[in-house]
This record gives structure tokens, C-alpha cells and sequence, in this order.
């Protein structure tokens, strides 16, 4: 039978049997993870371009300084302070805010060398303009730009609230974005919502120059169960929840792990699809990027999983503790290509997105360690599929009628 002669049965036949076998070699002893049920998601996203955003200013000595147009800052999970771009450090440098240390941060791109400033009031706002503060804080001022933010709002504003956010927004004719909304009352159950547990972890402030100099504000950083799959390997890790972060990241450690240096020559370049330039603390590094087959985000309803399949990943590096970054393009899966094509009136406009809104809870977070995060799922993906025993014998009956099937269709 030739290529094309083949029917969209066999084609989807064909496409499930790698994860037959990947079952088939759990079951004989391969590494696998048990779950009660998952949901699949389908495709990943590549790369998130929208992000969730706040709207900010600076009060020092009394005197609100003017931030404008650079106010608008990255509402950032994976950022333990909260950080100013170069244009919008110097912006406030010239309206009188005085830095009195210099601190050594580390993030994606390394180390770098930050300023930290005299004791401020950070004010922040959601979609409903209500002002929120934080009074007597230290900002760190970047000798770098920040990609397409004059400035990053980390943890220390999510700290002990609940950010919704609503990404069915990003749909809206009128004001096609994505709304943040603080102190959000969250009703005790919902109808396809899935609540993933968040481990918060600190991490020490060690980039002090002096032992007398102050410390900028700091925050703990939520992180989150996560399996990842290539082939039949699977691995488990603790990723960094990170609104911040475009892309889905693997630690070099977790790569080897899943056999993605497929020639054995110590790197992933020759695996790579593409190599990406990333941008944060300590400027720019160009990482490859690989696929793998499949993420899964395990929730607390039910043992169920949150799948997503063909998931782009890029290899970095960020500190030994993370094994990988739960990127938001993840979390918005599907909402930009829906708006962009509603907007241009393609009709179908293609299914929206994974997840209508994402509520995060840190109320008890500082006290008890521990967040969550609340997934509710848009109603056309809330399917759960329950997978068949994986017995060896039972897989191998699913296996064999598999082959049958396409037998008979030559």
C-alpha cells in the first residue's frame, strides 16, 4: 500500500502505538507512572507570548515618583524579588530613588550584579485598578533589559493572597487580555477544576558584597509535581511554577535522565530543533531546544493527571534544587492562536484555550509552606480518560489487536 493510500483510522492507529509500546514496557518493568486518569490537552504550545501584567508605581520619602510609560511590570511566580529593567531603574533614578548596595542575583542567564534600593512603597494593581501595597521594600535595579518589561513583580506581591487569573480574556473583542484580580474569593469546589499542590522553597540570599549591606525584598518560589515522558522513559521532578517563563525548561540532569542525548556526545545540540536565545538576570544565553512526548502535571482530584503531548523544551541549567520550569505556555495553551484567528474571522476559529482561568493560592504560604493552584478546565477538555489495566497480558492483547487492525486494512 502506498503513503498516501493510507486511511485516517490507520494514520491515528499509528500514532497511538508508540504509547502502546511505551505501556507494553511499563508493564515488563519499564519506568512508568501509575495514574488513576488524565486528561490530554493535546499539543503544547511552542512559546507563550502574552503573560500576565500588573500596573505599578514607586512611593519614596512621601513623593510618588512617576513610572510612566514604563509601569507596566511582569507578574512573575518564578521571581523571588521584584526587579527594574534598566530603562524604568533609570526613569526612577532620575525622579530621586537612591540605591544603597550592590547585590549579586543569579538567574537563567547566571549571575549579575544588581543594585538594591533605599526602603520604598511598592504599589501594584490588577484589572480592577484598586491599588495594593508594600510598604518599606528594597527593589533590585538590573544593568539589563528585561525583554519586553520595563520591570518584573515577583512573589512578594502574591505572597499571603489568591491571583486569578482569567485567561478567557484574552478572547474578548473589546479588551482582548488576560485579567489579574488579587484577593479573589475562591469558592470551595467548581465544576472541571483540578487543584495541583505547590511546595513554596526559599532560597538564601547569598549575593550580599558587604555583611552589613540591606537585602532586597524576598519572597519563597512555588514548585510543583511534575512527570515528563520521552518514549517509554518517564521522570518525575520538582519544577518551578513560572509565570514568567515563555517556555517549558528541563535541567541538563533531567535531559540525560530521559535519554535526550540520543548520541551519547555530553551535549544536546545535535538533538536540538532549534536554538533559542532567553533573556533575564545576567542578560542573555542561547539554550537548544528539544521535544518531548509528553508533560504531566498530576492534580489532587482523583489522582488525575493534566497532559499535554510534543512539548517543546529548552536545556538550561538554573540551580541544582530545579529540575526543570513549569512555563506558561503550559498554563495559556491554546488562547493566543484562538483569539488571533476569532479576530481575523477565520472560521473555524479552532478550539480556545486548555484552561479558562488559573487561580493561585499563597494565603497560607508564608506560614505553612505550602500554595495551590487551581486549574479550571475549559469544558470541551474536560475528558477523563481512564487507561486500561496495564497488565502485560492485557497490553499485549491491546497490542496484538492494534497490528490486526492495520493488517486488515493494507
Amino acid at each position: 500500500m502506498r503513503r498516501e493510500e493510507m486511511t485516517a483510522e490507520r494514520q491515528a492507529a499509528l500514532r497511538r502505538l508508540p504509547m502502546i509500546l511505551a505501556v507494553c514496557a511499563a508493564a515488563w518493568g519499564g519506568p512508568a507512572v501509575a495514574s488513576p486518569g488524565f486528561i490530554d490537552l493535546g499539543g503544547a504550545d511552542e512559546v507563550a507570548f502574552a503573560q500576565p501584567t500588573v500596573q505599578v508605581a514607586v512611593t519614596v520619602r512621601g513623593q510618588v515618583l512617576d513610572l510612566a510609560p514604563n509601569n507596566e511590570f511582569l507578574l512573575d511566580t518564578g521571581a523571588s524579588g521584584i526587579l527594574l529593567a534598566k530603562s524604568a531603574s533609570a526613569d526612577l533614578t532620575a525622579a530621586g530613588l537612591q540605591t544603597v548596595a550592590t547585590y549579586t542575583d543569579f538567574g537563567i542567564a547566571g549571575p549579575a550584579a544588581t543594585r538594591v534600593s533605599e526602603p520604598c512603597t511598592f504599589s501594584f494593581a490588577g484589572a480592577s485598578g484598586v491599588p495594593l501595597s508594600l510598604s518599606a521594600v528594597r527593589l533590585q535595579a538590573s544593568q539589563q533589559e528585561l525583554g519586553f518589561y520595563p520591570g518584573i513583580g515577583g512573589m512578594p506581591l502574591m505572597l499571603g493572597r489568591t491571583v486569578s487569573l482569567d485567561l478567557s480574556q484574552q478572547a474578548n473583542m473589546n479588551a482582548p487580555a488576560m485579567t489579574v484580580a488579587f484577593n479573589t474569593p475562591i469558592a470551595s469546589s467548581a465544576v472541571h477544576r483540578y487543584a495541583v499542590p505547590l511546595t513554596m522553597v526559599t532560597f538564601p540570599q547569598t549575593g550580599q558584597q558587604n555583611p552589613t549591606d540591606p537585602l532586597p525584598e524576598n519572597a519563597p518560589l512555588p514548585f510543583a509535581a511534575v512527570s515528563v515522558r520521552s518514549g517509554a522513559v518517564v521522570r518525575q521532578g520538582s519544577f518551578l511554577l513560572d509565570t514568567g517563563a515563555q517556555q517549558c525548561i528541563l535541567s541538563s540532569s533531567m535531559a540525560f535522565a530521559l535519554g535526550l542525548d540520543r548520541d551519547g556526545d555530553g551535549t544536546f545540540d545535535n538533538e536540538a530543533t532549534s536554538i533559542q536565545t532567553v533573556a533575564g538576570v545576567g542578560g542573555q544565553t542561547q539554550i537548544p531546544v528539544l521535544t518531548i512526548d509528553a508533560l504531566s502535571l498530576p492534580t489532587a482530584d482523583g489522582g488525575v493527571d493534566v497532559v499535554q503531548r510534543d512539548v517543546s523544551v529548552g536545556i538550561i541549567d538554573i540551580d541544582p534544587s530545579i529540575a526543570g520550569v513549569l512555563g506558561f505556555n503550559f498554563l495559556n495553551k491554546g488562547w493566543e492562536m484562538y483569539a488571533v484567528n476569532m479576530f481575523l474571522g477565520l472560521t473555524p476559529v479552532g478550539p480556545p484555550g486548555a484552561f479558562q482561568r488559573i487561580d493561585l493560592d499563597f494565603r497560607a504560604a508564608a506560614a505553612t509552606g505550602q500554595g495551590e493552584m487551581l486549574l479550571t478546565v475549559t469544558p470541551q477538555f474536560d475528558v477523563v480518560i481512564v487507561p486500561e489495566p496495564a497488565g502485560a497480558a492485557g497490553v499485549a492483547v491491546a497490542l496484538v489487536a492494534m497490528l490486526a487492525r492495520l493488517r486488515c486494512r493494507r
